[in-house]
């Protein structure tokens, strides 16, 4: 429920500001607005996913020790 709030607050803040400096703003200045709208979520979603992913590969890293650990134990018992 959290993450659709922060999806809509994201895209207001992406959406309407490039909007406005495409209709309003002298074309080279809206080309550069327009691109740092852009980027800057490409970005903050690439750090998301770093941040994501290194405690799932840390579990399943743990998960992957313990199954070999019963596999030996099951094969010396």
């Amino acid at each position: 429920m959290y993450l659709m709030y922060g999806i809509r607050v994201l895209l207001s803040f992406v959406i309407l500001p490039t909007i406005i400096s495409i209709n309003h703003v002298e074309q080279t200045l809206s080309f550069v607005i327009c691109n740092v709208f852009l980027i800057g979520p490409l970005i903050i979603g690439i750090i998301y996913a770093v941040i994501i992913t290194i405690p799932i590969e840390k579990v399943e890293k743990e998960q992957l020790a313990k199954e070999l650990e019963r596999q030996i134990k099951k094969e010396q018992g």
